[in-house]
């Protein structure tokens, strides 16, 4: 450790807590001579420990590691859902959980299309309010696209 030096005391105590990085690199960091021989390994491994999960020792290197997550999405009912959801806004009983749930379709590609025409559903809600038989909500995606784009 450098003496005197705030940002590098600071760096190394940072990585010597952190549970993102482990045993065998905390290990490496301790010892006086990895040190002297990589001057700067603290201060850029500190740095690194804000962007990534993970830095660990692999095949004798230090290596930072940083996990992507591929949202998976659920299967979901369009045709019953389409139907529950015309339902509601036809009786006006849309609840603030209803809205939440249609609005984490958002995040779907394959369910964003089912969103919009749900959004577009809501904005149009007089002329769903108006259909008298409840067999006419059961529609399709394509069904329901056609149905709104009259209106």
């Amino acid at each position: 450790m450098v003496d005197g030096d705030e940002k590098y005391n600071d760096s190394y105590e940072l990585l010597l807590s952190s549970s993102r990085v482990t045993y065998e690199v905390k290990k490496l960091l301790k010892e006086k001579l990895f040190l002297e021989q990589n001057p700067d390994i603290v201060l850029n491994l500190a740095r690194l420990l804000f962007l990534v999960d993970e830095i660990a020792i692999e095949k004798d290197e230090i290596v930072a590691r940083r996990t992507v997550s591929i949202i998976k999405e659920p299967d979901i009912p369009i045709d019953k859902v389409i139907n529950q959801y015309l339902v509601k806004i036809k009786y006006d009983t849309l609840s603030r959980n209803d809205i939440d749930k249609l609005n984490e379709l958002q995040q779907y590609p394959s369910y964003l299309r089912l969103y919009i025409l749900l959004k577009k559903a809501i904005d149009q809600k007089v002329k769903i309010q108006k259909i008298d038989d409840l067999e006419r909500l059961k529609l399709s995606i394509k069904s329901l696209e056609v149905f709104l784009k009259d209106g």
